[in-house]
């Protein structure tokens, strides 16, 4: 499943990202690469069963939020 979404993600950063690249829209290009890198960080987090950013700033934030609303 990994890498059949590793290709899916390169696949589309070729198809628009080499485009992009050849009419110098460089912002563009960076967002591409990020949303394109983001959704492969998240098939990985999701393939191997390891938490989710959101549960991990949940752990992180968690103590901050009871000492400051005393709950």
């Amino acid at each position: 499943m990994v890498l059949a979404s590793f290709a899916a993600c390169a696949a589309l950063f070729l198809i628009e990202g080499v485009s992009l690249m050849k009419q110098k829209m460089w912002k563009e290009t960076i967002t591409l690469s990020c949303i394109v890198g983001l959704s492969f960080m998240l098939i990985v987090l999701f393939a191997y069963s390891l938490p989710s950013p959101l549960k991990i700033l949940h752990g992180w934030l968690r103590p901050i939020g009871e000492s400051i609303l005393n709950f």
